[in-house]
């Protein structure tokens, strides 16, 4: 019964390799993915929060997670949907 699964499996490797052979010429290679570049870093991101620096800010990091602490009252209240 494995050499019939077997079989299978190796006929749709065959079939997807096959089909990857044609496909690629015309579409070409896939993309790497759906990020776009990647923003410059600045030198004085701001809170959205607060809207002081981020480098003003501490830093907790608990079980895998990171925090911000920030130093002065938010002006905004962040919106969780």
């Amino acid at each position: 019964m494995e050499n019939v699964h077997e079989r299978r499996g190796h006929r749709a490797e065959r079939a997807a390799e096959w089909l990857d052979a044609k496909l690629l010429p015309v579409l070409g290679p896939p993309p790497l993915g759906p990020y776009g570049p990647e923003a410059p870093r600045t030198e004085a991101a701001v809170c959205p929060l607060c809207g002081s620096r981020i480098e003003e800010h501490g830093r907790q990091r608990d079980h895998g997670h990171a925090y911000l602490l920030c130093p002065y009252p938010a002006r905004t209240q962040l919106q969780v949907e």
